[in-house]
């Protein structure tokens, strides 16, 4: 919002992505993952797999173009994609 007020600032101090180019509609990446909070659960989301901690319960892994229908928790076969995807979060 900053740069679409033309504002001066420094994008050093900020972690925030302009939306700008989404609002001009170009097809620009903003983040590596999508991540959303609920009390206690996370989703994050990288464009394939979208994985869901579940602080009360199992968590969850979707290959969401294999499976756009969150059928089938793939989680116990994809060790790899859980690391990755825990860069992003707090709980290393």
């Amino acid at each position: 919002f900053l740069e679409l007020g033309q504002a001066s600032y420094d994008p050093g101090d900020m972690d925030a992505k302009s939306i700008l180019p989404i609002l001009k509609g170009e097809d620009v990446k903003i983040r590596e993952v999508q991540q959303s909070e609920l009390i206690h659960t996370m989703m994050l989301y990288d464009g394939k797999y979208k994985w869901i901690r579940s602080f009360n319960d199992l968590d969850e892994l979707y290959d969401l173009e294999r499976d756009p229908h969150e059928l089938y928790n793939c989680i116990s076969h994809h060790p790899e994609v859980i690391r990755e995807l825990r860069k992003y979060t707090f709980q290393q």
